[in-house]
């Protein structure tokens, strides 16, 4: 997972608050063209299953994107 989250790749940005939290990448379709949405579905299997497993994932989120994976409703405060 530490290969997925790197911002290199292209797929994610680091977040303007705190270097070590991750957001999506708008402009990921132009770093991997024909396959960054399969890209997006392996890790969020991985991430199911680490949290199924209670393990920890290397990589860090920003709290609005863990807030729409469990479903609780996000506010505008953590979209700025």
């Amino acid at each position: 997972t530490e290969q997925i989250f790197d911002p290199d790749n292209g797929l994610w940005l680091t977040s303007s608050g705190n270097q070590m939290r991750m957001w999506i990448n708008p402009a990921s379709e132009i770093s991997c063209p024909e396959d960054h949405l399969i890209y997006f579905r392996f890790l969020g299997r991985i991430m199911g299953k680490a949290l199924f497993d209670q393990q920890l994932v290397a990589g860090h989120m920003d709290t609005h994107l863990y807030k729409h994976i469990l479903g609780w409703p996000i506010t505008f405060a953590e979209l700025e």
